[in-house]
């Protein structure tokens, strides 16, 4: 009878939790997300125009080519929303969303294969 009443009310503090739980991921992924302050803008846009070079050819232990850094020198460019590159046989590529080149926005980074036929195509990489 002990038994009984014990697995009972533990099922109920684990239906409880279950949906608290569920009821949380519901309300995360139905919510608007929060528009960026104008501090997060701020720091974004000081660490997009302020690459660290050094760190990242520490982190990725490469030289970081001389195309890309100069890429990121040209503000305007990295300033817009999108920058998108067209072949004449119609592919594109989303070269640019502006993201900041440093270590924490590099980490779990990898070089996809588009961006290697990308960049062999405009001279980033010498493969």
């Amino acid at each position: 009878m002990v038994i009984v009443v014990g697995l009972g009310v533990l099922i109920f503090l684990v239906g409880i939790l279950a949906a608290y739980i569920g009821g949380n991921l519901l309300l995360a992924r139905f919510r608007k997300p929060k528009p960026p302050t104008e501090e997060s803008i701020r720091r974004f846009r000081e660490r997009l125009l302020n690459p660290r070079w050094d760190e990242l050819q520490e982190h990725f232990g490469l030289p970081i080519p001389g195309p890309l850094k100069n890429l990121y020198e040209q503000t305007t460019l990295l300033t817009m929303q999108d920058l998108v590159f067209y072949e004449k046989r119609g592919k594109e590529w989303h070269a640019l969303r502006s993201t900041p080149r440093t270590v924490t926005a590099a980490e779990g980074a990898t070089v996809s294969a588009e961006f290697l036929e990308f960049s062999e195509i405009i001279g980033l990489l010498a493969l």
